[in-house]
């Protein structure tokens, strides 16, 4: 099997506040700043590098609801990072 190529829309350097709602999936951020913004993610591929996420709430919907919620089931815990991610890690 090949691998399969992905194309990111990138947005650079945005700033989303309280009343933005972002989709996470098929984007790459780069350096971003996520301010308590709702942020909604479907399954789809994302990235982030060097962005801050600051008190952001996430909602899943279709497929990444489902493995969420069946991961809670079998006793994994879903925390949200704090910090600064760079290149998909929390520092």
């Amino acid at each position: 099997m090949g691998t399969v190529k992905i194309s990111l829309v990138s947005i650079v350097g945005k700033h989303y506040g309280k009343q933005d709602e972002v989709s996470l999936d098929n984007v790459r951020f780069v350096d971003c700043f996520f301010d308590g913004c709702h942020l909604l993610y479907s399954g789809g591929p994302f990235l982030m590098d060097n962005c801050w996420l600051n008190d952001c709430q996430l909602t899943t919907q279709s497929t990444a609801a489902i493995v969420l919620e069946s991961l809670q089931r079998i006793g994994f815990q879903i925390s949200p990072p704090v910090g600064k991610i760079v290149s998909g890690e929390v520092h």
